[in-house]
């Protein structure tokens, strides 16, 4: 009896949890307090975009950064009137920098090495349809001079087949779905998202961080390495092909110069062997060079110019004897981008002082 006593106090303690929340969320959507303050939002041209004017602690088991996007939605400073030389650099989560300070992004070390006006409009989620989209809509107003875009090898090639162009020029799933959660957030869970000291504890408390898809190569990758490539992989091959030549078309279109940053997944730098890697001991081996190589290798046949970092990562890796990509996140830790950012600096300066010394050349005078 007393054993059926405590379960039964047990699940009086819970029900009385469970209606206090309940009745403390119906007073906070009374109230319509707080705000959901969401991360991204809805648009036409590419389905989603980061929010303009956030301003939160983006929060994990592994970095603790401030996190604020400009008006334009971008983690960049606020663009103003063209004044001289402009990059525009587009990108997803690597190129805006998930888990490092804006400044220690490699974007941020470009801008304060070579003091060059440069827009950093990485967006969180985008694959390279959604850069196509991005430049033809309100990419090419800015006016750049070069465009870099940081090609992120693994659902940058695999994830393009999702998504599908509109005949007015806007862009969908192609199953049909949202491209956002249309569901409101729980306002419980927009008032703990605000408690920045909580979020703190809670990583602290359980500090295990499970392991994002961006730091293992996953299924759709490992089919990007095999040879042959299977019917999937050829598509996502073809996908991603065609939309670089027409990024790059639409760009140097317009009289700019077009760059491709390739950026590897973490575990093509810091696998011993990548190109024996297997995903567990039953698992066949797989190299995964294989999409860095072909992707290297379609760039070099369109004459798109490139900054293959695997190589150079893989170096560093060793070199400096530290991780260049948080361990479960995957993307590129404060060591990464200062790598990143060395060896994209040269390229970047010389394009520049070429761009600069044609500007500033005189026309030839007419008889």
């Amino acid at each position: 009896m007393a054993k059926h006593g405590r379960w039964a106090k047990l699940g009086l303690v819970l029900l009385s949890a469970g209606l206090s929340l309940a009745v403390l969320e119906a007073v906070l959507r009374v109230c319509h307090w707080p705000a959901e303050d969401p991360v991204w939002v809805a648009c036409h041209d590419t389905a989603f975009t980061f929010a303009p004017g956030l301003n939160y602690r983006h929060i994990s088991a592994e970095y603790d950064v401030e996190f604020q996007t400009n008006s334009l939605g971008f983690r960049s400073p606020e663009v103003g009137p063209k004044r001289g030389l402009r990059v525009l650099l587009l990108g997803d989560s690597y190129a805006c920098g998930y888990g490092v300070e804006q400044s220690q992004t490699f974007a941020g070390i470009l801008r304060d090495r070579l003091h060059v006006d440069l827009v950093n409009a990485g967006i969180g989620g985008f694959e390279i349809i959604h850069q196509v989209q991005y430049y033809r809509s309100r990419g090419r107003l800015l006016k750049p001079d070069l465009v870099v875009y940081a090609l992120y090898l693994n659902n940058d090639l695999t994830n393009n087949r999702l998504w599908e162009t509109t005949a007015d020029g806007g862009l969908r799933r192609r199953d049909g779905k949202p491209a956002l959660e249309e569901q409101g957030t729980p306002k419980i869970l927009c008032l703990l998202k605000r408690c920045v000291l909580l979020r703190r504890w809670f990583h602290a408390v359980w500090p295990r961080a499970p392991r994002n898809s961006l730091a293992l190569p996953g299924r759709d990758y490992l089919a990007l390495c095999e040879e042959p490539p299977g019917a999937a992989a050829r598509q996502n091959y073809a996908e991603a092909e065609d939309l670089l030549r027409q990024l790059h078309d639409a760009v140097t279109a317009d009289g700019a110069e077009f760059l491709v940053l390739s950026i590897p997944l973490r575990a093509v730098v810091d696998e011993p062997s990548p190109q024996a890697y297997r995903a567990d001991k039953t698992a066949e081996p797989r190299n995964l060079l294989v999409p860095v190589h072909k992707i290297g290798e379609f760039l070099r046949q369109a004459g798109i110019q490139q900054v293959p970092l695997t190589d150079d990562l893989r170096a560093d890796r060793q070199r400096l004897q530290t991780p260049l990509y948080f361990t479960c996140d995957g993307h590129l830790n404060a060591a990464g981008h200062r790598a990143a950012a060395e060896h994209l600096l040269p390229v970047v300066a010389a394009k520049l002082a070429a761009l600069e010394a044609r500007r500033c050349k005189t026309p030839a005078t007419q008889p």
